[in-house]
């Protein structure tokens, strides 16, 4: 039998059960399971940590996070509040996002990657800063959920 004109680009894909088009999959030897991308594990893409923190205590709270632990965060130098500083991440963070925690709904916060950038934040945890802030009070503590990528 010849070759069925419509499948000239499966030449070299094994099995493409699940593939719409294999004109891509030329190295893949299945596509009905693909778990890597260029030789990384589907894990390399997703945030670098999380975690959800306690406000009061500067604290990580336990079962909210991923590659995260206490020694991560503390108080901006000199801080009584409103002032997290994150350290201790591998990789370095090239991004972090910050929410308020939902019941706090009448304040801000701020979040920046290079935490030491304005002077708040101590030796060892200059890789991001999240600053947390009332409009009329100032610096306030407050819980809040942090992402780095």
């Amino acid at each position: 039998l010849g070759q069925v004109p419509s499948a000239n680009t499966a030449n070299t894909a094994n099995t493409a059960n699940s593939a719409n088009s294999a004109g891509t999959a030329n190295s893949a030897n299945t596509a009905g399971n693909a778990d890597t991308l260029d030789g990384k594990d589907s894990s390399d893409f997703g945030p670098i940590a999380f975690a959800r923190v306690n406000g009061a205590t500067a604290t990580v709270e336990a079962g909210s996070q991923k590659n995260m632990e206490n020694a991560n965060v503390v108080r901006g130098a000199g801080f009584a509040a409103g002032v997290y500083c994150f350290g201790g991440l591998n990789p370095a963070p090239r991004n972090v996002m910050a929410v308020r925690n939902n019941d706090s709904f009448d304040g801000n916060l701020s979040a920046e990657v290079g935490g030491d950038t304005v002077g708040l934040c101590p030796t060892g945890h200059e890789q991001a800063n999240v600053i947390a802030f009332d409009n009329a009070a100032g610096l306030e503590n407050a819980d809040f959920h942090v992402l780095f990528n």
